[in-house]
């Protein structure tokens, strides 16, 4: 029951979690037993990485993972139940369960409103292998304690009632709605499909709408008694609590429920007296034996846009290949973008699946999405092919001893450890791989990785290549915009006689015992504990509250002119955070100019005296995570490293941002890229109800091309990268890009000496003689850098209007084509342009009234999502954006939610409603208060993470407030605000003359 993306989670973020994230590395306590000993009823078994395992005497199992510096208190609640262990026609049955369990239980018959009333963040996912519930809070004891009796009563009587069931049926199906237009998923699932014709790992996790329409609410009770019970499951509690106060909370809370047994029935519900009366009959056996592959698969499906993708079957998480596995993905990978970045088949790859998270043997996958590459004809689709066994070819290299040596495993292997190493030392993504783990076999199973990627050669990647990277167990996808493909294609793709003469399938094993040579891990062993409230260099743990932290914020001038804020923030990793912002010019100029749109990505193609190569290999040497985003009036950057690397990464970002080599071939690379992804847009555009929306908005403002806040359309940006020239970019950067309007700010373990290093690398840096301007276009003036001065975009009224994309305008079939197809969904989108500054009298109240009214994406606690959602069943999701300027009055508030596209219009009109119902009665009490509490609540977990702090440092320059006098004024118009200020900040904000709407993925017939 996510907020904005499926509860159903794709195997692709689950590998993002695994090695995209480059957060921070702890090193404190292993152990815990010293300081707190378990009370009765609870023992304590191990501790591995920081992380200590407990176990009721009912089987549950309890992983304690502190760390004081954090700002949050983080609840997992993990089932070892997934999409597997459905039978046949319940597919979809457990994510659809987790969607009914958040309805409530008989100890809190409204679990998401008292959730909310708490200030608890909270969110479900379903996978193939597990279930798992989580929650993150500000820390304080009695909110932890109340959570866990929520999750057992979850646990052990949710209501599970036939309104509720049939309320969360077409929920879901307008989830899957939504999911089914992403071609990612698309060819995850086609290859999911193909490569297991009888294992549950082919049907997608979401499941199919007829088996959700068909299912009964007795089939739902049997598998929640069957599957939820403690001994099936983990509960994890990380980031900062009081470890012995937790410890009484978790024996309180679950130390009660019957063990192994099936639900009592004494006492119960009538729903869970039926609940546990089914579960008695054994289960029918779900995991099916998938046979061995004996040729390689192809599956073509028609889509709006040209791609392909290719999976392997593989082992799971357990088995001891896992990590050669890995290293494996990342090359296969990298072979993948560097085919896509050559012309004319150009586009960009996706590594849908790489070494599995799952239990059982899955799929190694990777796509290439292919937007400028035609297939819509029997000439386009030869051509794919030939790409597609060019790609194939590709791939199989890494089998061959003279294509891969042991220095580039080692680097590989090593930087996949250390990305893995630092995700499993950060409370929040540590609890998410190891409730991965957990469904896998065994939460230990990431450390046991993490102990084999050091000692992997070049050999342990080649055999698993030669062994899994091959036709016979491979499965192929081709995506194609042929309109004469009637629906998809599946089947055996035929090798020739010789190839299938000598095929050799690939046997794919499963392990019987995931948590075997298990006591044998390292990882984590060195690690000491530190008393608590400190870090093991003595200092004390941060405390995210101006009045402590205020104090130690050092705001300096460099002698060049360059602003400085430094925020000391100890942390157990030594991490440090460093954004840097660069501004210039005036914006009606610089709308004119065009250079600065290929800068950023041109950057890291070589620096200095180094080449891109070497750039790379020294980010990886530095472990710096280096992010620069680029714009017509300045660019910032995010700098985050380890303190001891930051000065060194510095230097990097100092040849970075004052003499990158902008070559013709670099440009020439960016250009391609870019319009490989506009060229398809543009195409698409045409005519759209977008496009329509798009020029309304525009013209009703007066804006044109060149001037500021236009909106370009996908065609006009392409034309301008057409027209863009190399030298443009450099002018651009020469004449413009310089520490002349500089603001730093750093927060984490500073180094020494750190403000005379930074006037050392960037004080000089300046704009030399005025540039020539003859490369920079028309309507360039020649006068050198001009100082920065703040946009102010004025607010103009906008007349309402709607506009309306039917499905057969959208090109999308109302109809189920195959089996599994999902429905199609429709969206509404409602825009208010408004008058109103970010320091305007009105504007806080104006934040909690849109709070109020839809939320922050949550799926209940505003009057959107209370009706559309928990009482009529209309939508998935409900979100509200407000963007106020703090320079200029032009605000826009916005307003999505989806539907089911028979239900656009009964949607729109309940928007309408509750958005007049609240205009003319106003927000309650209990209302306000609880919108109160909560922007407290998320100001005070701002203040815990470092960018955030870095951000507002950056902002207080300009404004001129610090972190105790922006808390002082916050908290004094919070007090003032009234329900009656409330309604009036409302009322003037979405006063006449109305709003601009755009309904997409309606019936035909819609009006």
């Amino acid at each position: 029951m996510r907020r904005l993306r499926s509860s159903a989670a794709p195997t692709e973020v689950a590998w993002g979690i695994l090695l995209g994230w480059c957060l921070c590395l702890s090193l404190w306590p292993a152990r815990l037993q010293a300081q707190t000993p378990a009370p009765t009823g609870l023992r304590e078994l191990r501790s591995v990485g920081g992380i200590t395992e407990y176990q009721l005497n009912n089987g549950l199992q309890l992983l304690l993972m502190p760390a004081g510096q954090h700002a949050l208190t983080r609840v997992t609640v993990t089932y070892r139940v997934g999409s597997r262990h459905e039978g046949p026609g319940e597919a979809g049955m457990a994510h659809l369960l987790e969607h009914v369990t958040f309805r409530g239980s008989r100890q809190a018959p409204d679990l998401a409103g008292e959730m909310q009333q708490m200030q608890v963040r909270w969110n479900g996912s379903t996978t193939l292998d597990r279930t798992n519930y989580f929650s993150w809070f500000n820390t304080d004891s009695p909110t932890l304690r109340r959570v866990l009796q929520l999750e057992a009563a979850r646990m052990q009587d949710a209501l599970l009632g036939q309104t509720d069931f049939e309320k969360e049926k077409p929920i879901v199906l307008n989830e899957m709605g939504l999911r089914a237009t992403a071609l990612p998923q698309q060819l995850n699932h086609a290859l999911q499909a193909s490569a297991f014709r009888q294992h549950p790992y082919g049907r997608p996790v979401i499941g199919f709408s007829a088996d959700i329409e068909g299912l009964s609410l007795q089939r739902l009770q049997a598998f929640y008694a069957r599957h939820y019970r403690p001994s099936q499951a983990v509960v994890m509690i990380s980031g900062a609590f009081d470890q012995a106060a937790a410890l009484e909370a978790v024996v309180q809370a679950f130390g009660a429920l019957p063990g192994d047994k099936p639900h009592e029935t004494s006492g119960m519900t009538p729903v869970g007296a039926a609940a546990a009366a089914a579960s008695q009959p054994a289960a029918q056996p779900t995991d099916l034996p998938e046979p061995t592959q004996q040729a390689p698969r192809l599956t073509t499906l028609r889509s709006t846009q040209t791609a392909l993708a290719v999976g392997f079957r593989t082992p799971g998480m357990a088995h001891p290949d896992a990590a050669a596995l890995t290293v494996l993905g990342r090359l296969l990978l990298g072979a993948s973008a560097r085919l896509v970045q050559e012309p004319p088949l150009s586009g960009q790859v996706r590594l849908l699946q790489a070494m599995p998270l799952t239990r059982e043997p899955n799929l190694l996958s990777l796509g290439l999405m292919l937007p400028n590459s035609a297939s819509d004809s029997s000439a386009a689709r030869r051509e794919l092919e030939q790409f597609e066994d060019r790609w194939l070819l590709e791939l199989g290299q890494f089998a061959d001893p003279r294509r891969l040596g042991d220095a580039l495993v080692r680097r590989v292997a090593a930087e996949t450890a250390t990305q893995l190493r630092r995700q499993l030392q950060d409370p929040d993504q540590a609890a998410q791989l190891i409730s991965h783990a957990i469904g896998a076999g065994d939460w230990r199973l990431p450390f046991k990785l993490l102990d084999a990627l050091p000692g992997l050669l070049a050999y342990d990647v080649r055999r698993v290549a030669s062994h899994y990277v091959r036709a016979e167990n491979r499965s192929v996808v081709r995506a194609v915009t042929d309109p004469r493909l009637p629906s998809t294609e599946s089947g055996e793709a035929p090798q020739g006689f010789f190839a299938g003469l000598f095929a050799k399938p690939a046997e794919v094993p499963s392990v019987q015992d995931p948590s075997q040579g298990m006591e044998r891990i390292k990882s984590g062993a060195a690690l000491q504990p530190f008393a608590a409230g400190t870090h093991p260099n003595g200092s004390a743990v941060f405390k995210p509250d101006p009045s402590a932290f205020e104090p130690t914020v050092q705001r300096l001038q460099l002698p060049s002119g360059i602003q400085l804020a430094l925020l000391p923030k100890a942390n157990p990793h030594e991490e440090v955070t460093l954004l840097l912002q660069l501004r210039w010019g005036r914006a009606e100029e610089m709308a004119r100019l065009q250079g600065w749109r290929a800068l950023g990505a041109m950057l890291e193609d070589g620096a200095g005296r180094r080449n891109a190569a070497e750039i790379r290999q020294l980010r990886q040497q530095l472990q710096a995570d280096i992010r620069i985003q680029s714009g017509p009036q300045g660019l910032q950057l995010r700098l985050s490293a380890r303190r001891t690397a930051l000065l060194p990464a510095l230097e990097l970002v100092r040849d970075l941002l004052q003499k990158p080599t902008l070559s013709d071939a670099s440009f020439e690379r960016v250009r391609h890229a870019s319009l490989a992804k506009l060229e398809p847009a543009a195409r698409e555009s045409v005519g759209t109800v977008q496009e329509r929306l798009r020029r309304y908005l525009n013209e009703q403002q007066d804006l044109l091309p060149g001037t500021p806040d236009y909106s370009p359309s996908a065609a006009e940006l392409a034309q301008i990268w057409r027209e863009l020239r190399a030298e443009q970019v450099r002018e651009f950067h020469q004449r413009f890009w310089s520490a002349k309007q500089a603001h730093v700010a750093v927060v984490g373990a500073l180094p020494e000496h750190l403000p005379e290093q930074l006037e050392r690398l960037f004080g000089n840096w300046g704009v030399g003689s005025a540039a020539d301007a003859s490369g920079l276009g028309p309507g360039t003036v020649s006068s050198p850098f001009t100082a920065f001065v703040a946009h102010r975009p004025a607010h103009r009224p906008i007349a309402p209007a709607r506009f309306v994309a039917t499905l057969a305008s959208s090109g999308h079939d109302a109809g189920h084509t195959d089996e599994g197809a999902a429905p199609s969904s429709a969206l509404v989108l409602m825009l208010h342009e408004l008058p109103m500054q970010r320091h305007a009298p009105g504007y806080l109240a104006l934040q909690l009234g849109t709070r109020i009214l839809a939320g922050n994406g949550e799926a209940s606690g505003s009057r959107l999502s209370e009706r559309l959602r928990q009482q009529e069943a209309i939508s998935y999701s409900v979100s509200a954006t407000l963007r106020v300027p703090s320079e200029g009055d032009r605000a826009r508030l916005s307003i999505q939610a989806s539907a089911a596209p028979s239900q656009v219009l009964r949607l729109e009109t309940a928007m309408r409603e509750e958005i007049s119902r609240l205009l003319r009665d106003g927000p309650s009490d209990a209302e306000l208060e609880r919108a109160r509490r909560q922007w407290l609540a998320d100001r005070r977990q701002q203040h815990g993470q470092d960018e955030a702090l870095a951000a507002s440092l950056l902002t207080q320059f300009d404004t001129g407030l610090n972190f105790i006098s922006e808390q002082i004024a916050e908290e004094e118009q919070l007090k003032q605000l009234t329900p009656a200020e409330v309604l009036r900040a409302l009322r003037q904000a979405l006063a006449a003359p109305g709003w601009v709407t755009l309904i997409t993925g309606a019936p035909s017939n819609t009006q």
